[in-house]
Parts: C-alpha cells; structure tokens; sequence
C-alpha cells in the first residue's frame, strides 16, 4: 500500500513538470534565441555598471586614504615638533647647570 502511494506521487509529480514544461513552452513571450540575447546584453551592461562602481569606488578610497595620509603626517610632524620643543625645554636647565 506504501509503495503504491510513493509510486503515484512520483508518477503524479513528473507528469505535472512534463505539462508545466509544455505550457511553459507554449506561452512563452519570445523565442529562446530572443531569450538568451537579452540575458546576454543584461548580462554586459551589468558589468559595465560594475565596472564603473568599482573605478568610482577605488577612485574614493585613494582620495580618502590620501587625506588620511596627509592627516598622519601633519599630525606626526606636529607631535614631532612638541617633542623636540619638550626635549629642548628639558635641556636647558641642565645645560646652564653645567657651566
């Protein structure tokens, strides 16, 4: 009795792919050449449309990791400026103590 169940719904669910494929088939709105040659011209203007994000995309992170690179080196020639000027500050005392 199990198998018999199992037999027909198999049975019943190829004959429904079988008739979905035919009306598929049947009412389609264009041909498959039609088909393939839009999925096809889809297909380049979407990598076309990438390829530009990509650009536009690299184009702003090097504009941003260029500000971020003049930032550090002002900030390090800044903080390099403090230290010498500290250094220096520290120095002199001592150095007039020497005399």
């Amino acid at each position: 009795m199990r198998f018999r169940v199992i037999f027909f719904n198999v049975l019943y669910l190829i004959l429904g792919g079988i008739v979905g494929a035919g009306t598929a088939l049947l009412l389609a709105p264009q041909s498959g050449r039609a088909t393939r040659s839009m999925i096809r011209t889809s297909g380049e203007l979407l990598k076309d449309r990438v390829a530009e994000d990509v650009n536009l995309t690299r184009w702003q992170l090097g504009k941003r990791f260029d500000s971020m690179a003049f930032g550090a080196r002002h900030r390090a020639s800044h903080i390099g400026s403090q230290l010498k000027d500290r250094v220096e500050s520290i120095q002199m005392p001592h150095m007039s103590n020497d005399r």
